[in-house]
């Protein structure tokens, strides 16, 4: 793009003239402080910097399993504290229900590390038929077309194995909190791009885990002073 000219018209008897170009300098707007924490920092944060009643907002987000204090939510400047309540790290490496997918022997390392969590007859039999995994898969295609309008297309695939009953595990279900569930886990498996791929699933523990949810709420908002407004998703 080519530039616009510029005329300047000096008058007489002016000694010097000075002449700027460029762009004048981005003003960045300030924003609110947000921090990230575990969401028994948030009790700790009250308790003891003690935000005003009149303005803090203390919202527990069930569904995103979460806790933001609002400092004052009525100035946008003002700090936003968010706690989280994090599954514990053997269930993160698990990633049960989460549509974690495994290869068998990646599977099989990761089970390996849970060993002291599962009762020894679950954990031979999973890691024998992890490690000699015989899954045996065919498939059929169908495709016919007469050119008359009647079109048959179909795919069938057939797989077998030998047969993997739920194991039993007992785990730590968040990180920061006390106490175990135990719970029991499917080994589902299917064939993608030729090779079986694994996940895990346990609909006790989903169950299981909202329950202990609940309970860790009611706890932390028993720990926030009375006068504080409290907002609870109900999720």
């Amino acid at each position: 793009m080519e530039a616009n000219p510029i005329s300047i018209n000096v008058e007489a008897g002016n000694d010097e003239l000075t002449i700027l170009t460029g762009n004048a300098p981005i003003t960045n707007r300030p924003t609110a402080s947000k921090f990230s924490c575990s969401v028994l920092s948030i009790s700790e944060y009250i308790n003891k910097l003690k935000p005003s009643p009149e303005t803090a907002v203390i919202y527990f987000d069930s569904k995103q399993a979460l806790v933001n204090l609002y400092v004052n939510p009525s100035n946008e400047l003002s700090p936003v504290i968010t706690g989280h309540l994090v599954p514990s790290v053997e269930l993160q490496s698990l990633g049960i229900n989460q549509n974690k997918l495994f290869k068998a022997k990646d599977l099989a390392n990761t089970i390996r590390f849970m060993r002291r969590f599962m009762a020894i007859d679950d954990y031979d039999r999973v890691m024998r038929f992890l490690e000699k995994t015989n899954l045996k898969f065919t498939t059929d295609y169908n495709d016919k077309d007469d050119r008359k309008g009647n079109l048959d297309k179909s795919l069938k695939r057939t797989i077998t194995s030998e047969q993997l009953e739920c194991f039993s595990l007992q785990l730590k279900p968040y990180q920061d909190f006390e106490g175990t569930l135990e719970f029991d886990v499917d080994v589902l498996w299917d064939i993608r791009n030729n090779e079986p791929n694994f996940w895990l699933e346990s609909i006790k523990l989903q169950e299981e885990q909202e329950a202990f949810k609940r309970v860790i709420f009611q706890q932390l908002k028993n720990n926030i002073p009375a006068e504080y407004c409290v907002l609870d998703s109900h999720v």
